[in-house]
């Protein structure tokens, strides 16, 4: 701070408003979501809840906040790129092809050799890791892509008996699409815009057609990542349903970070 603002009150004042009033509009231009989920990642934080010693440890903070946000509003193209597309390679997970498997039996073996052999057939419109696992006498296999980070979480899969209790009691909250149907099938959990707009007709007769040949599904959407995940022996007409739902969840709206845009 000058010898100015150290001798005349006046300036001092005149320059706090003008450094927070430059503050509070930068901060107004993002949105919630961004506040939540890119802040503290990006180095930025909101100024609320903050209070300093003095006055010239405020206007301090002040200006380092204003630059930390401007830092980020120069790299912006970057940030929006990685936020609303899927990174270009898929995301190791357990059972992966890609990772030492610790738990491998006869039948994951059998399953990944099986999958593997259709997926060379197959011209894979998307970055795709291969899951398999043992669970009780059979197996559960999973295919697993990349998504835009900015789409809202979502999961999805069959209702279990005691759900409908669960919802009754408010313990539970389902989205429900409007078509009795899927509806009376599925459970659909987390960002409701991003659920409804991803649950089109064609989704839901692929969903339903899916679970009605396993004896478990789960489709999981979030954090850059969509997985579809299935209790039943490899099946050619399986795996292709389950990769046109991935293909689908790909193209999931995102969340916006600004409001200026």
């Amino acid at each position: 701070m000058d010898v100015a603002y150290r001798t005349d009150a006046s300036a001092v004042a005149r320059e706090r408003a003008r450094r927070w009033a430059r503050l509070r509009d930068l901060e107004a231009r993002f949105t919630d979501v961004f506040w939540r989920e890119l802040a503290t990642r990006l180095g930025v934080a909101r100024s609320r809840g903050w209070s300093a010693s003095s006055v010239a440890e405020e206007l301090v903070e002040v200006a380092r906040r204003i630059a930390s946000i401007e830092s980020v509003l120069s790299r912006w193209t970057g940030i929006e790129r990685i936020w609303t597309h899927p990174a270009p390679s898929a995301p190791i997970g357990p059972g992966s092809h890609h990772a030492t498997v610790d738990d491998e039996t006869l039948e994951t073996a059998i399953a990944r050799e099986q999958l593997a052999r259709w997926l060379e057939a197959i011209e894979v419109p998307m970055p795709l890791d291969v899951r398999v696992r043992p669970r009780g006498a059979g197996v559960t296999w999973a295919l697993a892509t990349s998504a835009p980070r900015g789409a809202g979480r979502v999961t999805i899969e069959p209702e279990r008996l005691l759900d409908d209790l669960r919802k009754m009691a408010g313990v539970l909250t389902d989205i429900e699409v409007g078509d009795d149907r899927f509806d009376g099938v599925f459970l659909v959990q987390g960002h409701e815009p991003t659920a409804r707009a991803l649950l089109d007709g064609e989704t839901r007769r692929r969903l339903l057609g899916i679970g009605a040949r396993c004896a478990r599904l789960r489709i999981e959407l979030g954090e850059g990542t969509a997985v579809v995940q299935l209790h039943a022996a490899p099946d050619r007409r399986l795996l292709d349903d389950a990769i046109e739902v991935l293909t689908r969840l790909r193209r999931a709206p995102v969340r916006r970070l600004r409001l200026d845009e």
